[in-house]
């Protein structure tokens, strides 16, 4: 695993232990709820109130590991696709060094060709001279 894929991991086991947290506090809460019936109602609405909360923030924090999951599948999509165009880069510089080779492998032999046709013919002007 990469630091990316652990971060992720561990962004998202967090993010679950929260979510793990608030759920068991409403447990708690509920239960303690149900065994004192004989409680003040200022003290059951305040109850209430503080369970909403909770449960209010269960779905925010929800919607954001949704979303956060969304953001990271996105990210790497994205991350493939550029390793995948960096990959064809590296590839066509590769074939643009082999090609730059070939051409300077051939222009050496070009000009060893020259040279070779230049000696080819002198000895032909000298030999085909007045007799």
């Amino acid at each position: 695993m990469d630091k990316k894929q652990i971060r992720l991991f561990l962004e998202r086991f967090f993010s679950i232990c929260g979510l793990m947290f608030f759920i068991g506090c409403i447990g708690y809460l509920v239960a303690s709820s149900a065994q004192t019936n004989g409680v003040k109602p200022a003290k059951q609405a305040y109850s209430l109130a503080i369970e909403e909360a909770l449960l209010k923030e269960i779905r925010e924090l929800r919607l954001a590991i949704q979303k956060s999951n969304a953001i990271m599948s996105r990210t790497q999509i994205a991350s493939d696709r550029l390793r995948l165009q960096q990959e064809r880069v590296d590839s066509l510089l590769r074939e643009q060094d082999a090609l730059n080779q070939q051409i300077k492998e051939t222009e050496r032999n070009l000009a060893k060709m020259s040279e070779r046709a230049k000696d080819l013919e002198m000895p032909v002007t000298t030999e085909t001279g007045p007799s």
